[in-house]
């Protein structure tokens, strides 16, 4: 027993040496001031620290706060440890194709990039849609998949950036007798009356909560012209039992009966990996019950 205890004493000696030898060895806790009389540290010069708090404050204007905390600096290590530096690497990475600024004066900036960038995309789509206008007879209806959604885009941003080239597709499929779908399958009930109002056929993967936020009875009756593809969440379809998935279907359908020729029931964007064969099962029987 008096040797357990004198091991035990001796241990916890030990401990409290190196305890001791530790502190004395870690930096002294620095105030506000004493901290920004500190030499930067490495690998991050001032220069480059501020350039970096401007470009997350441009950013912050055209992304928002939810994205904003997604973007991806590059890595520090590349490249000479100055802003001027940095300044341009991330320039080249994010704004190189973008050699001249629409506005007066000139200049490059992410301000002047988005807007050039959804242009050049939207540009960039119109040859497709030409070789789909002269496709023959046989091909009636083409998808786009835009992915529209509120998370990436304001109503603004939509009516000025996507609105248009949507109608013009929609106008050159419409020229051939071709019908256009476009697949939209994010938040859009802050987007109803914008989708509403450009000149595609139809709408895919419409999707309820809480993947989506739009029930496909609300976007029937928003958009009277329009055919909607959806309506059923991939996450309730992948969790549901077998009886809850034929309640979940059942109401779905019943809920937009009276605009139902206008309604193709399916998942509102992908089936969900592991979603049992059996609930997707049910939603064929349970359509077949109703057309």
């Amino acid at each position: 027993m008096t040797h357990a205890r004198r091991g035990a004493g001796q241990r916890c000696e030990r401990r409290c040496g190196l305890r001791r030898q530790r502190a004395s060895t870690r930096p002294a806790r620095l105030d506000g001031r004493d901290r920004l009389a500190q030499p930067p540290r490495a690998g991050l010069g001032r220069g480059a620290l501020r350039e970096r708090l401007r470009y997350r404050r441009e950013l912050h204007h055209h992304l928002g706060h939810d994205r904003l905390d997604r973007f991806e600096f590059p890595d520090r290590s590349q490249g000479p440890d100055d802003g001027q530096g940095l300044h341009e690497r991330w320039h080249s990475r994010y704004a190189a194709s973008f050699s001249q600024s629409p506005r007066a004066g000139g200049g490059n900036s992410l301000s002047d990039a988005a807007p050039m960038m959804l242009a050049a995309l939207g540009e960039s789509d119109l040859g497709l849609f030409e070789i789909c206008a002269a496709a023959p007879a046989t091909a009636e209806a083409f998808f786009a998949y835009e992915n529209t959604s509120t998370t990436m885009l304001s109503p603004r941003w939509f009516n000025k950036y996507c609105a248009p080239y949507i109608n013009k597709y929609a106008d050159m499929l419409h020229a051939t007798d071709k019908i256009y779908i476009t697949h939209m399958c994010g938040k859009l009930s802050g987007l109803i009356k914008q989708i509403g109002a450009c000149r595609q056929d139809g709408i895919d993967s419409i999707c309820p909560p809480q993947s989506g936020d739009l029930w496909v009875c609300d976007a029937l009756a928003a958009m009277p012209e329009k055919i909607m593809i959806g309506g059923l969440e991939p996450v309730a379809l992948a969790t549901m039992t077998l009886a809850e998935t034929k309640t979940y279907v059942r109401k779905v359908i019943l809920d937009s009966w009276k605009m139902r020729d206008r309604l193709i029931v399916s998942t509102g964007d992908a089936t969900a990996y592991g979603t049992p064969i059996e609930n997707m099962r049910a939603v064929s029987e349970v359509i077949s019950e109703f057309y």
